[in-house]
């Protein structure tokens, strides 16, 4: 969200930017093209929110110092994926900490600032139109006003009627009104000169004939909406003098300057000996000494906007909003992912393409091929594509910046990705000196290996992403913590058989997940897990993040039955991830869905939500080159 807010303001700036910046080079110009502008931006920041929601979205990446804010949990060692047993390490490398505080968060505090700041600016707007309403329902219909008006009216276009009231606590004239427009003037206006009233009446009446006021109502909301942002009132400002401005110009084509000038002065003098005016009313004390000027000033064009100048700025506006609307920004991170100068690196390697693979058709993916093994100084992967190595190195193995990339489901983790390197395999044996620990062959070294072999070059960005949030559901939770004997302690050595998966009634064994499929249906079995860490096993089989907001600690054992369905992505979606469980017997269909199961289980929710997630980005990338250089004893070229 946060993402989507810092692109809205930033378009919302471009666009006032653009129209004051215009209104000031057409500073000569007539005061009613200004307004036509003007209006214009005023209408695109209304529309760019929606719009930006609802069109499909271009990222822009800009680069930051760091993304630590994504994931904030360190890069755990990666299991080996050779069994149907996952131990729950997997589940911790992909869940992000949530800091848990008694105090809202710094996002829900702006939120609540922002919302707190729109309704203090919103008020007047509401109790302006308030004193408004009121006072054209108590104005007196003036059936003499009403008769100098309708001839006025017709000659500047105005074919609707238009009400002519006095009301006797006005200090000036003002037009309110959208479907029944009314002129209101002061209750001494009886006593008016007839030139002076005539004056008053034209320039009321183009107020009516432009749908000023409208337009500067909805103006003023967007103030209140986009209250801190100073562009907004200036804008404010300008368009307001403009559309005064545009009025004058109306009455000069009927009356001498001097004598509406010497009106004009009069005016302030009313508003400034009156008491109250109304809120919303377009004519201002702080504007007549500048409208002054204006009037006296024989070198200023003046008339309607023509034809031209409103398509040009419709035009423009829909060209803004068209071409905005879709840019999203996304953070960029200025660091790439490229391996330092002091990475340990392999001392021997073999890259050799997988030439008896089956060709991939056209419009279809390939699958990533074999999975990554390694033992003590020795790298090996068979008929395993780019993608996977890719996986393994710089998100498995990765960094705490890039470890969440791969893990939000169906939402796409790597982007600028050439068809070969997810189609094509390669078999490679690395070998190291001495015996370097498996996160590092798997992580900094492999990450070396693709950059030289492969030229690589990827960095990293972020962009928000729909996931689920993880809630203690209304009947309160259904499990219970267990104590340090109520799992079965792990033994490396000898690794628990199926009788020990934890989704029967026996003693499951602590930190080890089991899951058994069949038939649509799927059982599982956790050991002494966190919630935490039972949210980041969603998160590997499910097709969005799961974020743990519980709040709750300790461990428990969790057995969770549920059916199948689109949700639930399995293991073997997840790039580099396990491959499927073994099934189990055959199971009736007709069970709950993983989130039935969830709260009715479990007594936990998944609600749906939006939050950051990290993607990788490749900038290049090359098939392997031919043997060259020493400590490479065989490599043929993937091309």
């Amino acid at each position: 969200m946060s993402m989507l807010v810092t692109s809205i303001l930033a378009k919302v700036t471009i666009t006032l930017g653009l129209a004051l910046s215009g209104a000031r080079l057409a500073r000569n110009s007539r005061a009613s093209v200004r307004h036509v502008l003007l209006a214009s931006a005023f209408a695109v920041i209304l529309v760019l929110p929606l719009a930006s929601v609802v069109a499909p979205s271009v990222r822009v990446e800009v680069p930051i110092a760091a993304q630590a804010g994504l994931v904030s949990a360190p890069p755990e060692t990666v299991p080996d994926v050779s069994s149907v047993i996952v131990p729950m390490d997997a589940g911790a490398v992909i869940t992000p900490v949530i800091p848990r505080s008694a105090w809202p968060s710094l996002p829900a505090l702006l939120v609540a600032f922002w919302i707190a700041g729109a309704a203090i600016c919103l008020l007047p707007v509401i109790a302006g139109m308030w004193h408004i309403r009121r006072i054209c329902r108590t104005g007196l219909p003036w059936r003499d006003g009403r008769s100098i008006a309708d001839p006025l009216a017709a000659d500047a276009g105005i074919r609707r009627p238009v009400a002519v009231l006095l009301h006797e606590f006005l200090p000036g004239p003002m037009t309110c009104g959208v479907v029944r427009p009314a002129i209101v003037l002061p209750a001494d206006a009886r006593t008016w000169p007839e030139e002076d009233l005539n004056r008053a009446i034209v320039h009321e009446l183009e107020h009516v004939r432009r749908a000023d006021w409208p337009s500067q109502c909805l103006a003023r909301i967007v103030c209140g909406i986009y209250w801190f942002h100073p562009l907004v009132w200036v804008a404010w400002r300008q368009l307001s003098l403009d559309a005064e401005r545009a009025c004058d110009d109306a009455v000069l084509r009927r009356a001498e300057a001097t004598a509406y000038a010497d009106q004009l002065v009069g005016l302030a003098q009313r508003l400034s000996t009156a008491a109250k005016s109304p809120l919303l009313a377009m004519a201002n004390r702080a504007d007549l000494a500048t409208r002054v000027v204006a009037v006296l000033d024989t070198r200023q064009r003046r008339g309607r906007a023509g034809a031209s100048s409103i398509v040009f700025a419709l035009a423009a506006a829909a060209l803004l909003v068209v071409t905005m609307s879709p840019l999203r920004i996304v953070a960029g991170a200025s660091a790439s992912t490229q391996a330092s100068a002091d990475t340990p690196k392999f001392d021997i390697i073999s890259i050799k393409p997988c030439e008896g693979e089956p060709p991939t058709p056209p419009g279809q993916r390939s699958s990533q091929g074999g999975f990554p093994n390694s033992s003590p100084g020795r790298f090996f992967i068979e008929c395993g594509t780019v993608e996977r190595l890719i996986s393994t190195a710089y998100v498995q193995n990765g960094d705490p910046l890039t470890n969440q990339a791969a893990r939000i489901g169906d939402v796409e983790w790597l982007k600028g990705v050439p068809g070969w390197v997810r189609s094509e395999k390669f078999t490679i044996e690395a070998k190291a000196a001495g015996t370097p620990d498996k996160k590092v062959m798997l992580g900094p070294m492999l990450r070396a290996l693709l950059e030289d072999r492969f030229k690589l070059k990827i960095h990293r960005a972020a962009d928000e992403a729909p996931m689920y949030v993880m809630t203690v559901a209304k009947g309160g939770l259904k499990i219970q913590p267990i104590d340090k004997d109520g799992c079965t302690p792990l033994d490396p050595d000898n690794p628990p058989g199926r009788a020990s998966f934890g989704v029967t009634d026996e003693k499951p064994v602590c930190g080890v997940m089991s899951m058994m499929n069949g038939n649509g249906m799927s059982r599982w079995g956790i050991g002494g897990t966190t919630l935490e860490h039972f949210a980041g096993t969603l998160s590997t089989f499910m097709d969005r993040h799961v974020i743990d907001k519980t709040g709750i600690s300790g461990e428990f054992n969790v057995r969770l039955e549920f059916v199948r369905d689109e949700h639930v992505t399995g293991a073997d979606k997840r790039p580099g991830g396990p491959p499927p469980a073994v099934p189990a017997e055959p199971s009736a269909t007709d069970g709950p869905t993983i989130f039935m199961a969830l709260e009715q289980q479990l007594g936990l929710k998944l609600d749906s939500t939006k939050a950051p997630h990290g993607f990788l980005v490749i900038d290049h990338v090359e098939r392997p080159s031919p043997n060259s250089g020493p400590g490479i004893l065989a490599s043929s070229p993937g091309r």
